[in-house]
């Protein structure tokens, strides 16, 4: 199933007619996306391959920001997905079934950054998630890794399947809720 490239925006941008000045209440601190970009990327496709049925996955997002008391109308908000293996400290045959002491390999470190505006300045680290926030960065991280994944000439790791569990599983545990400072 293909993954739409728009996403509508939590809250329309006025009309033409409309007034420039910010919606009075609750609307005045609500975010729109601005832009997303790819923050960084670390990645093994032959071990994730490789390693595959042995994977854990950690999703995180929040804001990002260097002065918790800055306001703006600026905000930016990064979503990090990684992926371990624990492998044998001995990669031999004999230690791979012998239970041999293991190591955690990172397979993949992504980061997709959103740029949220607002009308009125806001203090950063405060906004609420927007609708659709996460799904659009998870669904911009899938894209990469998979693109990735099929240069390399191996199978797209992040199938809808995968997506979906993450989201959810995000979704339901509030990954994520802290702030990270730069």
């Amino acid at each position: 199933m293909p993954v739409p490239d728009v996403y509508p925006p939590d809250v329309y941008p006025p009309t033409p007619q409309a007034p420039r000045e910010p919606p009075p209440g609750p609307l005045a601190s609500v975010s729109l996306i601005d832009s997303d970009r790819l923050y960084g990327v670390e990645y093994r496709p032959q071990e994730l391959a490789l390693y595959g049925e042995q994977v854990r996955f950690r999703l995180r997002c929040a804001p990002v920001f260097d002065d918790p008391a800055e306001l703006t109308d600026t905000h930016f908000r990064l979503m990090v997905l990684e992926i371990t293996a624990q492998v044998p400290t001995d990669l031999t045959d004999s230690a791979q079934t012998s239970g041999a002491p293991t190591n955690e390999l990172q397979l993949l470190k992504i980061g997709w950054e959103l740029t949220l505006r607002t009308a009125t300045a806001q203090q950063v680290g405060t906004l609420v998630e927007g609708v659709g926030e996460a799904a659009r960065l998870l669904d911009r991280i899938a894209e990469a890794v998979n693109d990735l994944a099929r240069r390399a000439g191996l199978d797209a790791p992040l199938g809808p399947e995968v997506v979906t569990h993450l989201l959810t599983t995000y979704r339901l545990e509030g990954i994520g809720a802290s702030a990270r400072h730069n």
